[in-house]
């Protein structure tokens, strides 16, 4: 499965010490039903502005990919996250997100030498 590792700039603290890699996996199917049911069962975007809600969501979703070495998965909740994670890391997470999506998209590409030859004999039929 692909994966994507960084470093965050401020870290985040746990039990008395600070955590600064971290590494973010794929969206599943299940992962995604496991963020949006924590969401509707905690109500944690109700009543709350749209770009709040937007940030807690990116979260719920984050807290299913996101892998910090040193802290447990289930320690690294929505709140955990919202709490703690300064915005330059927050960008940070984004910013690798974007990058495994990128990688993402270039694993479904085929090879561009091929694609290019079936397209000129293509033109040659």
């Amino acid at each position: 499965m692909l994966k994507e590792t960084g470093k965050l700039v401020y870290g985040l603290e746990y039990n008395q010490q600070m955590y600064f890699d971290y590494t973010v996996k794929p969206l599943t199917l299940a992962d995604e039903l496991k963020a949006l049911e924590l969401l509707e069962d905690t109500g944690l975007i109700t009543d709350v502005p749209d770009a709040e809600k937007a940030i807690i969501t990116t979260l719920a979703y984050w807290a299913q990919q996101l892998q910090v070495p040193g802290i447990e998965p289930e320690n690294l909740s929505v709140e955990f996250l919202f709490n703690n994670l300064a915005s330059e890391d927050y960008q940070s997470i984004l910013t690798s997100m974007e990058s495994l999506r990128s990688k993402s998209i270039a694993a479904g590409r085929s090879d561009p030498a091929a694609s290019e030859k079936a397209e000129s004999n293509e033109a040659l039929k």
